[in-house]
């Protein structure tokens, strides 16, 4: 999925949130705020995974070059392979539950927006990748 589609997705948990007891405390700005940011900028670790596969930082001097691309035309930034579906999805499994380990300590209530925010993501993807996969099974008739 792309950034504009990870915000909506984001901005919409912040906002259900908001109708649980278990982010009192904080204001509704906050909580949004959080969850939109730690639903979008989860998907960074692309440009460290693309670096550690390709021995070459080629898709972050593409965003760099052309910002529109980061949140945009994401599909100029990497190419086939730079990232992969397991390392994407294993990334974002393992700095969200660091993130999310180091928030409880100081900050629980943000925390928990961290860690509803990225299981959100990956979900996300999750349903993304299972439906792109059909698809391409369903073209190929291959399993």
């Amino acid at each position: 999925m792309y950034t504009r589609s990870h915000l909506l997705v984001s901005v919409a948990v912040g906002v259900g949130l908001l109708a649980t007891p278990l982010v009192g405390g904080v204001s509704a700005p906050t909580v949004v705020a959080v969850a939109a940011v730690a639903g979008t900028a989860i998907d960074l670790d692309h440009f460290l995974i693309a670096r550690a596969r390709t021995g070459s930082w080629r898709a972050l001097r593409r965003g760099l070059a052309r910002p529109r691309r980061l949140v945009l035309d994401q599909s100029e930034l990497f190419d086939d392979g730079d990232v992969g579906v397991l390392h994407r999805l294993l990334s974002h499994v393992l700095l969200g539950g660091a993130t999310v380990a180091i928030l409880s300590v100081t900050a629980p209530t943000v925390a928990l927006v961290v860690a509803v925010a990225v299981y959100a993501h990956v979900l996300a993807d999750l349903v993304h990748d299972v439906s792109t996969v059909e698809q391409v099974v369903t073209a190929t008739g291959e399993e």
